[in-house]
């Protein structure tokens, strides 16, 4: 299999990361088996660098040698792994390669699970090897709260189903109008005071408003620590999406935050986090060890308290990972499908010839 690096321009234009094939594909997007043109729409002028593509660039280049620069690299899965990667100038073996055996077996996993699914989108074909059930079963499961998501940042709340209770308020007209009486009142009480009487009240009334604004301002702190909290609980046990949701509004999230250019699909994301993945063995580390979380999301009781703030603070990762767990998915669904069918074939060829 080969991926193509995400060039930053191209004749001053973005351009997507190619294809992943064994030789070279055409495209399918993720909307069960659109075909869509290869290449990016190169009428699009960048405003600014996507971030992704930029590290990528910077990792690549810190690799490679002023005689073995490269473009590409290339792969062969076998027995559920990947042993070496090569890299490729021009479609060219350069000669310099990658192990992928140190970088741990999650890594190495979720690299091979992703490619090979990718692969077999793209090509319509059968798979380098067979998925392990367990992951079949959990990349099929809904496992990320909505509340979650908007946690995040990443969607909005007329994005998502009803999940949270509203927020506190604070500005009670009454009880400030009524505040407002009473202090008008008592001035109009310390006119007829004696001199000295009168200040005294003034000073016993200003104090009193100050140590009001003072309670005020505490009851709103408690308030509103209790609903952050309660807020927390509310998003772990809101209602689940479904992961193409997920990844979709990920994707959205990524162009918005200027990882990726506009014109990138799911697909384009995909090839570029397994290209991250080579390059940046930290970073494919953090990638991998939230997509072993997802697999354990689905099951009661799913996501915890600490975890919210893991994924505050990874959520770029966290949208490289869902793109990941939804390219499996879709490929096991279309692997089942073909299944289906052929089972329906047996039905009606009561006998098959072979030769």
């Amino acid at each position: 299999m080969r991926i193509d690096q995400p060039k930053l321009f191209r004749g001053g234009t973005f351009s997507s990361p190619g294809a992943i094939s064994r030789e070279e594909s055409g495209c399918v997007d993720d909307k069960d088996g659109a075909e869509l043109p290869s290449e990016s729409n190169d009428s699009a002028t960048p405003a600014t660098v996507s971030s992704l593509l930029a590290h990528i660039e910077e990792k690549r280049a810190s690799l490679d040698s002023t005689d073995a620069s490269s473009d590409s690299i290339r792969f062969r899965i076998e027995s559920d792994t990947v042993e070496k990667i090569y890299f490729e100038q021009d479609h060219l073996l350069n000669g310099r390669t990658a192990e992928m055996g140190h970088l741990g077996d999650a890594i190495n996993q979720w690299f091979v699970y992703t490619a090979s699914s990718l692969g077999h989108i793209e090509k319509a074909g059968t798979w380098s090897f067979a998925l392990p059930q367990n992951i079949l079963l959990a990349t099929s499961r809904e496992a990320v709260p909505c509340g979650i998501m908007e946690l995040l940042g990443v969607m909005q709340g007329d994005e998502l189903p009803h999940w949270a209770s509203p927020r506190p308020k604070f500005n009670d007209h009454m009880k400030f109008h009524n505040r407002f009486l009473e202090d008008l009142r008592a001035k109009e009480v310390e006119k007829t005071m004696p001199p000295a009487q009168a200040e005294a009240s003034r000073r016993a009334r200003e104090q009193a408003r100050w140590a009001a604004m003072r309670n005020d301002h505490a009851e709103e702190m408690r308030l509103m620590r209790e609903y952050e909290e309660n807020r927390g609980v509310e998003a772990l046990t809101s209602p689940k999406l479904s992961n193409k949701d997920i990844a979709d509004a990920c994707l959205r999230w990524l162009i918005r935050n200027n990882y990726i250019p506009k014109t990138y699909q799911i697909k384009d994301l995909v090839k570029a986090v397994l290209y991250l993945m080579v390059l940046d063995s930290i970073q494919a580390k953090s990638i991998a060890q939230l997509c072993d979380r997802w697999t354990i999301w689905h099951q009661s009781p799913g996501m915890n308290r600490s975890e919210i703030e893991f994924l505050r603070e990874n959520t770029a990762n966290f949208c490289y990972a869902s793109s990941m767990i939804y390219t499996i998915q879709k490929a096991a669904r279309s692997e089942a499908q073909v299944s289906t069918d052929m089972q329906e074939c047996l039905k009606v060829w009561k006998k098959v010839r072979l030769g």
